[in-house]
Formats: structure tokens, C-alpha cells, sequence
């Protein structure tokens, strides 16, 4: 669920998915997770937004660190230990997989 929130609120952010409206993105998640209510999932969306936000600030922070990692083909956890100890509501795994999105879509074109 928690991956799911994370890559929708990516792309109604990154991309104006779901027509850049979170009425339509909860719409999308519930459809996406079944068995999750609506009011379960909006408070979610609303953390995978300030979360998707807070990664767009410490990539900005962060991107020589990121550039460094990425062009020795090394894992960016060690540079993101900061942004994981920062969210720990949320699977490392997830964030990392966010920041790595936000990194190639926003630094690497």
C-alpha cells in the first residue's frame, strides 16, 4: 500500500496524473488497493505528498552526493540514511524507490 501512495503522489506531482487532482489520485488508489477505505487512504495520499515534496527539497540539497553515487554505479542508501531516518512511517525500501524516481526524472534527463 505505503509504495503504492508513494508512486501515486510521484505522479500527480511529477507527471499532473489523475487530471492534477487528489480527488481522482484516491480514486485511483482505491482501485488500486482494494480493501482500503477512502477515508483510510486520503490521509495516506496527504503523507505521500509532503513526503514526495520533502524528497524534491533534500534531492536539491543532496544532488552532488547523488551524482557522485550514480556515476560509480553505487546504491544511493548510504546517501539517503538522512531522508530514510527523516520518514521511518515508511518501508526504506519505498523511499528509496521515490528519491531514485525524482532523481531521474529531475537530474537526469
Amino acid at each position: 500500500m505505503q509504495g503504492k501512495v508513494l508512486e501515486t503522489a510521484y505522479r500527480l506531482i511529477a507527471y499532473s496524473y489523475y487530471g492534477g487532482k487528489k480527488t481522482n489520485a484516491v480514486r485511483a488508489l482505491k482501485r488500486r488497493c482494494p480493501g482500503w477505505s477512502k477515508g483510510e487512504i486520503e490521509p495516506w495520499l496527504e503523507k505521500g505528498l509532503a513526503v514526495q515534496e520533502s524528497a524534491t527539497r533534500w534531492l536539491k540539497e543532496n544532488e552532488d552526493a547523488m551524482r557522485r553515487q550514480h556515476r560509480r554505479d553505487e546504491p544511493t542508501a548510504a546517501v539517503a540514511e538522512s531522508f530514510h531516518k527523516a520518514h521511518p512511517e515508511w518501508p526504506p525500501a519505498a523511499l528509496e524507490a521515490l528519491l531514485n524516481i525524482n532523481f531521474f526524472y529531475f537530474y537526469l534527463k
